[in-house]
C-alpha cells in the first residue's frame, strides 16, 4: 500500500469516529489504526486537534471508547510473551496524541480521573505500570542482552567506570516515544486552574513503594541528562535523537521530583504505604562526590551550551537546555542540601553564578522571561547564605576557565564580585523600563554577601553609583512599587560593605565621594515620587474621565495607594548615614593627599609636572568642591587604604542573612513556572521529530503568546516563531516579598 493510499485509508478510519455508532467491535477500524502509521509525525499529521475536539464534543462515547480500547490494548500487548513493537508504538503514539485533548476538556478530564483512578478500575495503575515496563524492556528500549529494569546509562546509581555497549538506534527512538507518552499522561496540571496541580498519574508514580523501579527510572533519567554534549545541538551535524531523549528525560525528571501535591487517595495502594514522593526522597539522598561531580558537569554543560550559540547552532536545540536546566538546578539545590554545600565548598557555585548572571541579562533583553530571571535570583540567594561562597567572590575572575567563548571578556580585570556588580548594572538598565519587578530579588541575595566583599574595582564601584542614579530618578522609581525596595537593598548593601570592609574598598569610597550629588537630597525621594505620581494620576484621570480605576490584577485602587504610601515612606527613610560619613572622610583625605603632593587648593596654581596623572585639572586652580577631580585614582586608593579607618560614630549593623523560605504562593508559582518552561521548550524542540504534544490545545495554567518573528541574520540564520509560555502573575499572584506570617516548609 502506497504512502498516499495509506494516509487516505487512515483518514477514512478517523472519519468513522464522527459517524459510527459503535466502533468497539469494528475490527477493520482498529486494524488500520494500529498498522498504518509508521511514525509519530504521521499520527500527528493524520489526526489534528480539531479532529479530536470534534469527536470529543459531538461523539463523546466514541472518544471514550477510543481511549479505553487503546489503553487496554497497550496493557495487553505489554504482558504478551513476545512484544509486537509496531502495535505497541502506535498505541503509545495514539494515546500521546489524544490525552492532551482529553485533559483540555474539564468534563472529559473529570470522567478520566473518576473512571481510571477513583472508581476502583485498575487500568489507570496498569497503564502506568505498562509504561514503566516498556521503558526498560530488553530488545525494545534496552539492548537484547540486558535484563529488565537495567539502567539506561552508567553513572549515578552504578559504577561509572563500566561502559556497556550502547543500545541500538531504535531503542533510543523507542525511549523517546515512551517518554513522550509519559509526559502527556503527566500533563494534567497544565489544563487545570492555577493552584490545582494534583495529578493522579503523577501521584501513582511518585508514591510507588517499589524501590528498584523508582531508583531505576530516576537514575536512568539523571544519567541520560549527564551525558548531554553541546555538539548534539548543531543543526547540521548534531545528534538530534539524543537531544530529544535528553529533553524528555530532563522534563520527566523535573515533573517527578517537583511534585509536591497531596497524593490522590488511590484504592489500589496498600494503606500502610507512606504517601510521599519517593523520587524526590531518593534524589535528595544522593551524597557521593562522584555523583555530585556528574551533576555539576551536566549543569555547566547545559548552561554553557545555551550561551555559546554559533552560526551553525539552531536555537530550538539550545532553548530547552536553558529553560529546563535552570529549573532543574533550582530543584536540585532545594531538594539536596548536601549538593548545595558541595557546590559552595568546591568553588563551582561561583562559576555557575557567572553563567547564570549572563543568562539573566539575556533573558531580560529580548522577549523577557521574568519568571526565570526571578528563579536565577533565588538560586543566588541560596548560595549567598554560605560565608564560603561570599568570600570566594573576592577571587579574581580567570578567563582561562572554560566559559563559553562568546561571554569571555579578557579586557575585564577584577574579582568575581566586581564582575557581578557590572552585570547587575546591565540587568537594571535592560529591565527597568520593561519588567522592573524582576530586579529586586537579586539585591536580597546581594545584601547577604556584602559583609565579605573586598577590593571592589573602580569600574564596579562606579557602576554601583550608576545603579543608584537609575533607581532614584523619580520617573523610574514610579514605574513599580518594587523599585523602592530595590533601591533600599542596594543602599543597604553599600552601607554594609563600608561598615565591614571599609579599609579594603577604597575605590567604592572614592566613587561615592565623586558622586556625592546623588546622595545629597536622596532622603526626600519619597516626597518627589509621591508628587510625581499625583501628577501622573491626575493626568490619567483627566484623559479617561474616570476616578474609579481598577489596576491590573486583584488589588483595588485603595490597596495600591496604600502600598505606594508605604513605598514612599521607605524612600524617605533610606539608609544614608554611613554613606554621608564616608563621603566626608574621603573629601578630607583628598585634601590631605593633595597637600602631601604639594598641590595648592583654591588660591594658587602648581607646575604642570606636579599634577597627578590622569587628572582633569589643566592649569587652573583646583575648585575646593571638586578635590577628587585632581587626584590620580590609583594613587589615592593606595593612600586611602593605608589611612582609612571606620569612624566610631558609624554603627555596624548585623549581617542580614535572608534564607529562602517557601510559602503556598511560591510553591504554586514554582510549579507553574516549571510547566511553562516544559511547554515552551517542548514546543520548540519537537519541531524536528513530531508536532508538539500540546500544540493547538488550550492551556489554562499560563498564557501562550507568539514571539515577534526574527528576520534571518548571522545570529538567527533561520529566524524563529517561538511559542512562548509566560507564567502570568495574575493567575497565581505576584509575590514581591516574603510574608513571615505565612511560613511553610516545602514538602
Amino acid at each position: 500500500m502506497g504512502a498516499d493510499e495509506s494516509k487516505l485509508t487512515f483518514k477514512k478510519t478517523i472519519f468513522k469516529l464522527y459517524d459510527a455508532a459503535d466502533i468497539e467491535n469494528d475490527q477493520s477500524f482498529w486494524s488500520n489504526l494500529l498498522n498504518v502509521p509508521e511514525s509519530s509525525s504521521e499520527v500527528f499529521s493524520f489526526i489534528s486537534v480539531s479532529d479530536l475536539r470534534r469527536v470529543r464534543d459531538s461523539h463523546p462515547d466514541n472518544f471514550k471508547t477510543l481511549i479505553n480500547v487503546l489503553i487496554s490494548k497497550i496493557i495487553f500487548l505489554t504482558n504478551q510473551p513476545k512484544l509486537q513493537s509496531k502495535h505497541v508504538l502506535n498505541c503509545a503514539r495514539l494515546i500521546t496524541r489524544i490525552i492532551p485533548s482529553l485533559y483540555e476538556s474539564a468534563a472529559m478530564r473529570s470522567w478520566f480521573n473518576e473512571y481510571y483512578w477513583v472508581s476502583g478500575s485498575s487500568n489507570g495503575p496498569k497503564l502506568m505500570d505498562s509504561v514503566l515496563v516498556l521503558l526498560f524492556y530488553p530488545g525494545f528500549t534496552l539492548p537484547d542482552s540486558a535484563q529488565k529494569f537495567s539502567l539506561w546509562q552508567p553513572g549515578i546509581g552504578s559504577d561509572a567506570s563500566v561502559h556497556p555497549q550502547p543500545p541500538p538506534a531504535n531503542c533510543i527512538l523507542n525511549r523517546v516515544e515512551l517518554l513522550r507518552l509519559l509526559l502527556a499522561l503527566l500533563s494534567s496540571p497544565m489544563y487545570s486552574s492555577a493552584k490545582s496541580f494534583s495529578c493522579a498519574a503523577t501521584s501513582y508514580l511518585v508514591c510507588d513503594p517499589n524501590k528498584r523501579q523508582v531508583y531505576t527510572l530516576l537514575c536512568s533519567l539523571i544519567n541520560t541528562c549527564t551525558l548531554f554534549q553541546a555538539s548534539w545541538i548543531s543543526a547540521y551535524t548534531g545528534d538530534k535523537v539524543s537531544s530529544y531523549l535528553t529533553f524528555y528525560s530532563l522534563s520527566t525528571l523535573l515533573i517527578l521530583i517537583q511534585y509536591t501535591q497531596e497524593p490522590v487517595q488511590l484504592q489500589y495502594r496498600d494503606p500502610s504505604t507512606l504517601a510521599r514522593n519517593n523520587y524526590r526522597r531518593y534524589f535528595g539522598k544522593l551524597h557521593r562526590d562522584v555523583d555530585f561531580g556528574l551533576l555539576t558537569k551536566m549543569f555547566l554543560s547545559f548552561l554553557s551550551s545555551s550561551l555559546d550559540q554559533s552560526y551553525f547552532s539552531h536555537s530550538s536545540y539550545t532553548h530547552f537546555s536553558l529553560l529546563t536546566s535552570i529549573v532543574l538546578l533550582w530543584e536540585t539545590i532545594t531538594c539536596n542540601q548536601k549538593y548545595l554545600h558541595h557546590l559552595v565548598k568546591s568553588g563551582d557555585a561561583v562559576h555557575i553564578t557567572v553563567l547564570l548572571i549572563n543568562h539573566a541579562r539575556s533573558l531580560l533583553s529580548i522577549n523577557p522571561k521574568p519568571g526565570l530571571v526571578r528563579l536565577i535570583a533565588y538560586i543566588l540567594q541560596m548560595f549567598s547564605c554560605y560565608d564560603d561562597y561570599a568570600q570566594s567572590l573576592n577571587a579574581d575572575i580567570s578567563w582561562e576557565y572554560p566559559y563559553p567563548p562568546k561571554m569571555k571578556q579578557p579586557s575585564f580585570q577584577g574579582s568575581f564580585a566586581s564582575y557581578l556588580i557590572v552585570m547587575l548594572s546591565s540587568i537594571i538598565e535592560n529591565a527597568l523600563q520593561t519588567i522592573p519587578h524582576s530586579i529586586s530579588f537579586f539585591f536580597t541575595a546581594w545584601q547577604s554577601i556584602s559583609p565579605h566583599l573586598e577590593n571592589i574595582s573602580y569600574l564596579a564601584s562606579m557602576k554601583m553609583c550608576r545603579m543608584v542614579k537609575l533607581l532614584s530618578i523619580p520617573t523610574n522609581t514610579s514605574l513599580d512599587i518594587s523599585i523602592s525596595l530595590t533601591l533600599f537593598h542596594l543602599l543597604r548593601s553599600i552601607n554594609i560593605i563600608l561598615q565591614y570592609k571599609f579599609e579594603l574598598n577604597p575605590y567604592l569610597a572614592i566613587s561615592l565621594a565623586k558622586n556625592a550629588y546623588l546622595f545629597k537630597n536622596l532622603d526626600r525621594l519619597g516626597d518627589e515620587v509621591a508628587q510625581y505620581r499625583k501628577g501622573q494620576d491626575s493626568d490619567f484621570i483627566t484623559r479617561t474621565g474616570s476616578e474609579n480605576l481598577t489596576p491590573t490584577g486583584s488589588r483595588s485602587v485603595q490597596e495600591l495607594d496604600n502600598e505606594w504610601t508605604h513605598a514612599c515612606e521607605t524612600l524617605n527613610n533610606l539608609p544614608l548615614d554611613t554613606i554621608h560619613s564616608i563621603i566626608e572622610i574621603v573629601d578630607n583625605q583628598a585634601a590631605i593627599f593633595l597637600s602631601n603632593k604639594h598641590i595648592s587648593v583654591g588660591k594658587s596654581t602648581v607646575k604642570q609636572q606636579e599634577y597627578p596623572k590622569n587628572s582633569s585639572m589643566g592649569k587652573t586652580p583646583i575648585d575646593p568642591m571638586n578635590l577628587l577631580n585632581a587626584v590620580d585614582i590609583y594613587e589615592f586608593a593606595l593612600f586611602l587604604k593605608s589611612n582609612m579607618r571606620l569612624p566610631s560614630s558609624v554603627e555596624v549593623e548585623p549581617v542580614p542573612i535572608e534564607p529562602f523560605e517557601w510559602n503556598p504562593d511560591l510553591i504554586a508559582w514554582n510549579l507553574g513556572l516549571m510547566w511553562a518552561c516544559v511547554f515552551e521548550a517542548e514546543t520548540e524542540l519537537s519541531k524536528g521529530i513530531a508536532p508538539s504534544l500540546f500544540a493547538g490545545t488550550t492551556v489554562s495554567l499560563f498564557k501562550v503568546q507568539e514571539k515577534t518573528p526574527v528576520p534571518p541574520s548571522i545570529i538567527h540564520p533561520q529566524g524563529a516563531v517561538d511559542a512562548m509560555a509566560t507564567r502570568v502573575f495574575s493567575s497565581i499572584g505576584s509575590v514581591v516579598s516574603y510574608d513571615s506570617s505565612n511560613r511553610q516548609q516545602r514538602p
